[in-house]
This record gives C-alpha cells, structure tokens and sequence, in this order.
C-alpha cells in the first residue's frame, strides 16, 4: 500500500458557465487558490444531456458533478425524507429509509432520480434499487464499508456504481471519504484493506474527501470486472458532522439483474 496520491477535496466548485470543454483538470490542493484561479479549475458543461464531471480517482472511478438537480427537484426530495424519516428509522449512526413503498416507482421525482443515476452511472437507469434519503445529525457517522458483494435476502449484491447526491450544504464535517483512493496503477488485495475507525480516516490527509456540497452528486464505481470483483479500493464511509445536518440520496446501480420480478423501476 503505497505512493498513494493525497487528493483532499475542499470547497472548490466553478461557475457554471456555457462552454465546452474536452476534459476535466484534477483539483491539486497544493497550486489552486479558490479566489484567483475559480475561472480556470474545471468548469462543468452540457453535452448531448450528458454532464461533463471532475476525475477526482482512477482506482476507484470517482466522478463528481455539480448541479445534478434543480432546487424543485431537491426540495421535493427533502420533502418527502421529512416525511417518511422517523424515529423508527434512526439506527444511531443515520436516519435512513428505502422509498420503496407502492406507488413509489411511480412518483415523478423518484423516477426522474432513477434515470439521473442511469445517465451518470452509463447503466439501465430501471437496474437500480430503490433510492434511499439518508438524515446525518451533530456527530453521526458512517464507519467504512463496501456497496456491494455482500449478501442481501441470500444473494450477493452487484451494485456496480453508486450515486450520491448532496440535498444540503453542511458548515462542517460530513464528508465522503475514500481512504484508499488514488490515482496509481498498484493493487491491493482485501486482506491488505485495514479499516481504521472512522474518526482517525477523516483526519488523515490520505486518499479522497470530498465535502457535501448542495445539489452536487458523486459516482463511484465498486466493482473491477465483469466478473463481479469486489474493488478492495472502493472502501468509503461518512466523516462525522460537526456542524448542522446532512441530507442525502442514495442510488445503487446493478449491474444485470437475474429475474424481472426483481426490477423496481418499469418502464
């Protein structure tokens, strides 16, 4: 486990602006002011529907965007997390639920959502699961863990990507972190993985942070192959909040899905 490449993502996003651009510059922390040098970072642009995105790891594949989602769109998803989040539904760590009651593939918004992670993610929009709305209060966290290759209702899961979209700005803390992430060739097997507490990731200046930014939204890719291997790089969690409350959205993407009656999005 080395020469990997310190990628702390801070507040850094550009302007929106209407221009077309062939690729992305990779933040450097270590050369880019954010007041003199914001017109030259990488500006997000339009192209045949598709976002143009920041390359912020090769190994895992992270992708970030800005202005995923109207403020329509995010106010009616935190409408409906106040809603349904509950009591019943706070694990300690996270208050968190599935949408997938009846008629829940059905709502605009969630569907609309759906096919936002399918057009990110460059997978059928209908292969992902439900979403989730996931509610961070003052100090909650989420330890490291891997998105796929564990076992759910006896089958193992084959989320390929996963797309997290940001509903709030937190003041500070509530960063996705990626302590392994880097942008060099060398692999690591699982058994190398150590997963350090939570705490002591988000305070190492190793791998991937990337901040919670309102209407921002990240893509990652959690699998090496077709043949369904788990990334031992794509180990990530939640930094505690320090400040205020974290709102997000969570899409897993599948990469095929065996039986039909296993789809929740239809056409």
């Amino acid at each position: 486990m080395k020469n990997y490449c310190f990628l702390h993502i801070s507040i850094f996003f550009a302007l929106l602006v209407q221009s077309k651009f062939d690729s992305c510059v990779l933040y450097n922390p270590f050369s880019w002011n954010p007041f003199k040098d914001q017109d030259k970072f990488c500006l997000l642009s339009k192209e045949n529907l598709k976002p143009k995105y920041i390359e912020l790891s090769k190994f895992p594949k992270i992708h970030l965007y800005k202005s995923c989602i109207s403020e329509k769109q995010r106010k009616e998803l935190l409408s409906l997390a106040a809603q349904r989040l509950s009591s019943e539904t706070d694990s300690g760590f996270s208050s968190s639920l599935y949408l997938r009651d009846t008629g829940d593939a059905e709502l605009p918004i969630l569907k609309e959502i759906a096919k936002l992670a399918g057009n990110l993610s460059g997978l059928p929009w209908n292969n992902a699961e439900p979403i989730s709305l996931t509610k961070y209060t003052l100090k909650q966290n989420y330890g490291l863990h891997y998105d796929s290759g564990f076992l759910m209702n006896g089958k193992r899961t084959n989320r390929k990507a996963t797309v997290l979209l940001y509903l709030n700005n937190v003041k500070k803390g509530g960063e996705t972190v990626f302590p392994f992430a880097t942008n060099q060739t060398d692999s690591i097997e699982h058994n190398q993985v150590e997963r350090k507490p939570i705490q002591e990731v988000c305070a190492s200046e190793r791998g991937v942070k990337i901040p919670p930014v309102l209407g921002s939204c990240v893509v990652f890719y959690s699998h090496l192959d077709e043949a369904s291997q788990v990334d031992p790089l794509s180990l990530h969690g939640s930094c505690p909040v320090l400040s205020g409350e974290k709102w997000i959205a969570q899409m897993w993407v599948r990469g095929k899905i065996e039986n039909e009656k296993d789809t929740f999005w239809k056409d």
